[in-house]
This record gives structure tokens, C-alpha cells and sequence, in this order.
């Protein structure tokens, strides 16, 4: 019974590790652009991919992952490193989009 127990429960637990696993990768590649650009060490990269989990999550509670995720997409597709050095994306109008949803969605204005 217990084998049965353990062997269900890697079951279930392989996907939802490969859907972090996933993600996480996904943003380490953005923090580790963002990061060879900027400068930075892992400990840096690790903040910055937990701060776009914390946005992903508030993005969620917000009901404005649709946004969130065009955002994060068009920042990952059009970052670029400029002297300076300066990490730039163009996703103003995807910005403008995620930010109106979190202010329309929350009940502080």
C-alpha cells in the first residue's frame, strides 16, 4: 500500500516539478540576459527570477496573466544591451496593457 502511495505520488509530482522546472527556466533566461548585460552573480539572477515569479503570481491574483504573460513574452523577445551599459526592451503598449489591468482589477486607485 505504501509503495502504491509513493509511486502515485511521484506520479503527480513529476509534471507539476517540469511546470516549475519550465517556468523558472523561462525566466533564468531573461535574469541571465538581464544579468550579462548589467553585470551581476547568481544570487542577482536568482532575485530577478523571483521577482518575475512574485509579478507572475500578482499577475494571477489580479486575473491579468493573459497581459502578464504578452509582457514578459515581448520582454524576453526584444531585450537588448545598449552601452552604458542599458538592458532595454520595447513593450511599451504590452506594459500599458498589464499595468491598466492591475489598476482596473485592484480596488485602490
Amino acid at each position: 500500500m505504501l509503495k502504491r502511495m509513493l509511486s502515485t505520488a511521484t506520479i503527480l509530482a513529476i509534471p507539476i516539478f517540469f511546470g516549475l522546472t519550465s517556468c523558472a527556466n523561462l525566466f533564468s533566461e531573461y535574469c541571465k540576459k538581464r544579468n550579462e548585460c548589467l553585470g551581476g552573480n547568481d544570487a542577482d539572477r536568482g532575485a530577478c527570477a523571483d521577482q518575475l515569479r512574485g509579478e507572475e503570481n500578482a499577475a494571477a491574483e489580479y486575473k491579468c496573466s493573459d497581459q502578464f504573460d504578452a509582457y514578459y513574452e515581448c520582454r524576453n523577445n526584444t531585450a537588448t544591451c545598449t552601452a552604458g551599459p542599458k538592458f532595454e526592451t520595447n513593450c511599451d503598449a504590452q506594459k500599458k496593457n498589464y499595468d491598466d489591468c492591475l489598476k482596473n482589477a485592484s480596488t485602490i486607485r
